[in-house]
């Protein structure tokens, strides 16, 4: 019996065991997880009476063990076990098998009005509207956010992690049917070398374009530091 069925918000709470879902799953890069049939069974029509998505509190079971939230793709995972997407499982530190604590809760999160979010490969900002990319790539497939996760997004295949460096006005909160003001926040060496190439553009083209290949060239060596007083003085606006 978990502990988490003590909770006033419970419909439903269990221990499973966890597998890693593939990364060509469609919940690879996303909130959602599988659960398994018999979950059906004892939520009966309480699973099915609410518009908004379930909401799932997944928790190691470690004493004071990492925990986050996601909601349900569907039920159809083997019994006593469930399919979480890699970033979770590393999330709750249980990467390579293990047990978990799942509830599905009767109440919502609070609707986010604010998000500041790092994308943690400076690749990812090579994109032409790379912020319209990112809330995209989020909006389609989360429907929570929590601070201090790192979530991964896809990009016409190609898988980007995302750090949630602040959230209001909570630190879990949901983003579905509500309008959230975002903040995006670049790695700061890669700040003060993506502003520099923004103001050489102005002057010259030529010149930007060997720039943007001195940037990548940074990325591929793995040439980041810390940076912060040099981004500081040069300012880190995305």
């Amino acid at each position: 019996m978990s502990s988490m069925q003590n909770m006033k918000s419970v419909l439903w709470a269990d221990r499973l065991n966890v597998v890693e879902a593939p990364t060509t799953s469609p919940i690879a890069c996303g909130d959602k997880i599988i659960l398994p049939a018999r979950v059906v069974e004892s939520l009966g029509e309480r699973a099915f009476n609410t518009s908004a998505p379930l909401l799932i509190r997944i928790a190691a079971r470690k004493t004071g063990g990492q925990f986050c939230f996601g909601t349900v793709l569907e039920f159809a995972s083997e019994a006593n076990t469930a399919v979480l997407p890699a970033w979770m499982l590393k999330h709750l530190g249980v990467i390579g098998g293990g047990q978990v604590e799942i509830a599905i809760l009767s109440e919502e999160l609070p609707k986010a009005t604010f998000v500041s979010l790092q994308p943690l490969d400076p690749h990812f900002f090579s994109f032409k509207d790379f912020r319209a990319v990112l809330e995209s790539a989020i909006g389609s497939r989360y429907a929570t956010l929590m601070k201090g996760t790192t979530i991964m997004i896809n990009h016409f295949g190609e898988p980007f992690s995302v750090t949630v460096k602040d959230l209001a006005p909570d630190d879990a909160c949901s983003i579905v049917d509500t309008e959230v003001e975002v903040d995006l926040v670049c790695l700061p060496m890669f700040c003060c070398l993506l502003n520099s190439v923004r103001t050489l553009e102005a002057h010259s083209n030529a010149l930007y374009a060997k720039h943007r290949s001195m940037i990548r060239f940074v990325y591929v060596h793995g040439l980041m530091c810390d940076g912060s007083t040099l981004c500081a003085m040069s300012g880190c606006s995305v």
